[in-house]
C-alpha cells in the first residue's frame, strides 16, 4: 500500500508540473497572438501612410535638389569671380524679398535736435553791447532761433562763454527792459560799448 501511495503521489506531482508547463505555454501563445495582431495593424498603417505621402515627398525632394544645384552654381561662379580678382560689385537678390517693403525714412537736418555744445559760462562785470550786424537770437547756446534783431540794437549782459553772450536785458526806446527768458547771441556779432 505504501508503494501505491508513493507511486500515485509521484504520478500526480509529475502530472501537476506538466499542467503548469502547458498553462504557461498557452499564456505565451496568447501574448504572441496579441503582439502579432498589433504589429500587423502597425504595418498596414505604415504602408498606407507611405503610399499616400510618397509622391508628395518625392516632389519636395526633387524641388530641393534643384534648388541645391542652383545654389551650388552660384557659389562656384562667385568663387571664380573672387579668384579673378575683379572689383565688380556682385549683387545677389534675395529670393524672398518683399517688393512692397516700406523704405527707411530719415529726418531732414533741420528737424534733428542739435545737442548744445557745452561751453563754460562765466559771470563778468555787467556791460552794454551793440550789434555790428543784423543778428539772430537763440534760446540757448547753439540752440534754436527765437528772434532777429537789427544792426545797432543795444543790450546788457553779465554772462558769457567763449563764443556766446547771454542777453540779460535790452533797450526799447532808450528804456532798459529785463530779459524774461534765456536769450543768447553769438559773440562775433557784437561790439562792447
Amino acid at each position: 500500500m505504501k508503494f501505491m501511495f508513493i507511486s500515485l503521489f509521484m504520478l500526480l506531482s509529475l502530472y501537476g508540473d506538466e499542467i503548469q508547463r502547458i498553462d504557461s505555454i498557452v499564456k505565451d501563445i496568447t501574448k504572441l497572438r496579441v503582439n502579432y495582431e498589433e504589429c500587423k495593424k502597425e504595418l498596414e498603417y505604415k504602408n498606407l501612410s507611405e503610399n499616400k505621402s510618397t509622391p508628395y515627398l518625392n516632389d519636395e525632394i526633387k524641388k530641393y535638389k534643384e534648388l541645391l544645384k542652383i545654389k551650388d552654381k552660384k557659389i562656384i561662379s562667385l568663387e571664380n569671380e573672387l579668384k579673378k580678382g575683379s572689383k565688380k560689385q556682385i549683387i545677389i537678390k534675395k529670393e524672398y524679398d518683399d517688393p512692397n517693403k516700406f523704405p527707411k525714412l530719415a529726418l531732414k537736418s533741420q528737424y534733428i535736435e542739435k545737442k548744445p555744445v557745452l561751453e563754460k559760462v562765466k559771470t563778468v562785470k555787467a556791460s552794454t553791447f551793440r550789434l555790428k550786424t543784423d543778428s539772430n537770437i537763440y534760446d540757448e547756446i547753439s540752440g534754436r532761433k527765437i528772434n532777429s534783431w537789427e544792426k545797432g540794437r543795444s543790450f546788457t549782459s553779465n554772462k558769457m562763454s567763449q563764443n556766446w553772450i547771454k542777453i540779460t536785458g535790452y533797450f526799447i526806446d532808450k528804456k532798459w527792459t529785463k530779459a524774461r527768458h534765456g536769450m543768447w547771441i553769438e559773440k562775433a556779432q557784437v561790439l562792447k560799448r
